[in-house]
């Protein structure tokens, strides 16, 4: 959050919108400059825009293989999370977050005001139809959850707290559990008590 404050500081004055996103986060959208301009005078009036995420699942890959292509994911749901693109002519205040900026004047892709406390769009985002989302290739495959993201860890939480969240009951909140996955994970050595992932792929009702 101190690189995102230093980031505005230094570069606001030189450009009219500036966006934080991650490594692993594509913005979706045709022309990024159009979608600015042909609704400036609705987001003129807002500190920043929610842009809201497409989290992509695993494909049912188990293994990269070496292929670390984004384009090996297809399927996707659309989440309530998302990041920001801070309108630079507003100061964002202290309460910068990862997701953005809180407290602050915002809104979604439409244009509609979004909750300032919130950094949520809206529970009913998959009837939303926006020119714009936020592709968030989060978990990507078991294997690389668990050799990459479980050792990498959250660089802005704790280890413990980042541990406690980046769990395999995690993972599969957003990916099915097939036996391949399973057979997977016993040649890493890692036991799992099947009962602990009932219903826990929740991409027909929405994962929030």
């Amino acid at each position: 959050c101190k690189a995102y404050k230093h980031c505005f500081q230094q570069y606001k004055d030189l450009y009219d919108y500036i966006g934080f996103f991650d490594a692993d986060e594509f913005l979706d959208v045709k022309n990024v400059k159009v979608f600015l301009e042909n609704k400036k005078d609705v987001f003129s009036n807002f500190c920043c825009i929610r842009i809201p995420w497409r989290i992509y699942d695993d494909n049912n890959i188990v293994e990269t293989n070496n292929n670390y292509s984004i384009k090996r994911f297809t399927k996707f749901h659309n989440h309530r999370g998302c990041k920001s693109i801070i309108n630079t002519k507003f100061n964002i205040g202290n309460n910068m977050t990862p997701h953005g900026p809180l407290n602050i004047n915002a809104c979604d892709p439409n244009g509609k005001k979004c909750d300032s406390k919130d950094l949520f769009i809206s529970n009913s985002i998959k009837e939303q139809n926006y020119d714009v989302w936020l592709n968030h290739y989060m978990l990507k495959t078991i294997d690389e959850y668990i050799h990459h993201k479980q050792v990498r860890l959250y660089p802005d939480q704790t280890k413990k707290s980042a541990i406690s969240k980046l769990t395999l009951e995690r993972f599969f909140a957003y990916n099915e559990l097939t036996d391949e996955k399973i057979n997977y994970l016993k040649k890493q050595n890692i036991r799992i008590n099947l009962s602990d992932f009932n219903n826990l792929y929740l991409r027909d009702k929405g994962f929030k």
